[in-house]
């Protein structure tokens, strides 16, 4: 039977072909394109991941070499912040390397004489591209170091700032090497090691006192005009326990007087950046570093040392009793501890320590001679004692202040009960002394320090707390004029930036500084200090008259007797 076909049957009509065929191109058109800008995307991503790559491993390569040198060669002109040369260990003998930036190429080389490094022939290609590089030398107190005038061995670390670039983004890398603290000298252009120093300048000391000076030292120094140490030495000193962790950085020394317990206890990535003074146990892990100084912990019977998960000490470490080392811990130095079997070092899991020396625990002096037979410990006045508070009969006032809602007041120097201010109040604070039960700044209010006629001293009976974005303003002064005596404790947290010094005096007191707060200033406590989360630390001398000897701030009990 034959198909009818019927009107309303109908087929494709030529239009509608031609429009589902530009549909079907546009389609395949845009897939070509996705697919081909996500090659390209990959392309793109993988060189930059390359270029990056290459800098980073050049950068290693570089902190692993410096970290390894015996010293630096002769600084003269022949090293600056974009051209550095120094000796290198190899088991043929020592061999002399040279780092530099040409044009956007990371050049090494190394020669058997130092001379034959002038030759930039002598050198081969590192990484590329890099735009920028620069070397910035450090000495062991921590001052900079300057090529053309300095010795090679005064330089103690070098810090290097290198950038690589691809297509238009510059990725930033740093990092420091710090050379080992017992072959940190420096060597001539012929070969020779470069012994031109004075005689006793190569002595590698724990500490020697507070020398007295007319002139006042550089922050971070143990030179208060007075011999000995004193809590002023210290940034941060807790006689119960010291503890840091998650990503604090300390410039100053830090110091525990605790006989039992985890007295100091370090972890997650802090960096200490002065000396670490801890009587009993020391607990160091998770990448902390104790930085450019040395290191003396458990100097009590039953006490120890542990490091542990790639941290460091980049100086000297004393001790009395044993040290265990795990998992890339380093001591970028001398261990000083008595002889064997009295006292020992367990290393495991690519633990290393750069040398050990044996010491006469029978004395106790505050210098060392690395060349001598004599090596002795500090003895126990480097641990300081805490002075006695203020009395509970000191505080007679009967007020209360409390401020909240944009208030604004000046507070004269005096005896008052509670002082609060919250909700973005003001409060004005003169020179002079004042008292309060307890202390409470909070939510975006502010204090007005002016120390237009000197110091202020604030003594308070319970605890001071600032939090939530509390923030203080000095006038006519710093935090070298500020003292605040919490006897029960202090919390500092959430962004507060504090700058003064603090003394907790009560045997159970707890100091806190938490979550992103800044320090400058010191502080002390007969208790706990806890310092965690992304927290800044740096000391400052307290106000001082060196030509008198005479605290102007602190009173002379924070202070050692002259010897």
């Amino acid at each position: 039977m034959s198909k009818i076909f019927r009107k309303n049957e109908k087929g494709f009509t030529l239009v509608e072909i031609l429009l589902i065929s530009v549909v079907v191109v546009l389609v395949a058109v845009s897939i070509t394109m996705l697919f081909s800008g996500g090659r390209r995307t990959w392309t793109s991503a993988d060189k930059d991941s390359e270029t990056i790559q290459n800098a980073v491993v050049g950068m290693e390569k570089l902190v692993r070499e410096l970290k390894n040198s015996p010293g630096l060669t002769d600084i003269g002109d022949h090293i600056d912040d974009t051209d550095i040369r120094f000796a290198v260990s190899r088991t043929d003998g020592i061999r002399y390397a040279r780092v530099k930036l040409d044009g956007k190429y990371l050049k090494y080389g190394e020669r058997d004489k130092v001379e034959e490094l002038d030759d930039d022939g002598s050198l081969s290609n590192l990484a590329y591209p890099v735009t920028y590089l620069k070397f910035e030398f450090k000495k062991l107190d921590g001052s900079k170091a300057t090529p053309g005038t300095d010795d090679p061995a005064s330089v103690r670390s070098v810090l290097i700032s290198m950038t690589t670039s691809e297509n238009g983004v510059e990725i930033p890398l740093t990092s420091r090497a710090f050379l080992s603290a017992d072959t940190a000298v420096a060597y001539n252009f012929d070969g020779t090691q470069d012994n031109s120093n004075e005689p006793g300048k190569d002595k590698h000391h724990f500490n020697e006192g507070n020398d007295k000076s007319d002139s006042p030292p550089p922050p971070g120094s143990k030179g208060d005009g007075v011999k000995g140490w004193g809590l002023s030495d210290f940034v941060i000193f807790g006689d119960k326990e010291v503890n840091i962790s998650n990503n604090c950085t300390i410039n100053g020394n830090v110091g525990t007087r605790s006989k039992s317990g985890k007295a100091h206890k370090s972890e997650n990535n802090n960096e200490i950046n002065g000396y670490l003074i801890v009587k009993g146990n020391l607990d160091m892990t998770n990448g902390s570093q104790v930085n450019n100084e040395t290191a003396l912990a458990a100097c009590v019977q039953s006490s120890n040392s542990e490091f542990a998960n790639n941290c460091q000490i980049n100086g000297h470490f004393w001790t009395l009793n044993n040290v265990t080392m795990k998992n890339s811990s380093w001591i970028n130095g001398t261990v000083y501890m008595p002889p064997k079997p009295e006292a020992d070092i367990s290393l495991s899991h690519q633990a290393k320590y750069n040398k050990r020396v044996d010491i006469n625990v029978n004395k106790a002096k505050f210098i060392l001679d690395p060349e001598e037979n004599n090596s002795i410990l500090p003895g126990e006045s480097v641990f300081p004692v805490l002075p006695k508070g203020i009395s509970d009969n000191e505080f007679t006032g009967s007020n209360d202040i409390d401020l909240g809602g944009n208030d604004n007041m000046v507070l004269n120097p005096g005896q008052y009960r509670n002082l609060k201010i919250s909700n973005s109040a003001r409060l004005t604070m003169g020179s002079g002394t004042y008292y309060f039960n307890s202390i409470l700044v909070r939510n975006s209010s502010r204090i007005r320090f002016n120390f237009n006629n000197g110091p202020i001293w604030i003594y308070v009976k319970d605890k001071v707390t600032l939090s939530n974005s509390a923030s203080f303003e000095y006038l006519n002064g710093d935090a070298d004029l500020l003292y605040l005596e919490p006897k029960k404790g202090m919390i500092c947290e959430n962004s507060v930036q504090w700058r003064g010094f603090i003394y907790a005096s009560d045997e159970n007191a707890v100091i806190s500084f938490a979550n992103g707060t800044t320090l400058r200033g010191a502080a002390y406590t007969k208790g706990i200090v806890n310092v965690g989360n992304h927290v800044t630390a740096t000391y400052m001398p307290p106000k001082f008259d060196y030509i008198n000897k005479t605290p102007i701030l602190l009173s002379s009990l924070f202070y050692p007797q002259n010897k």
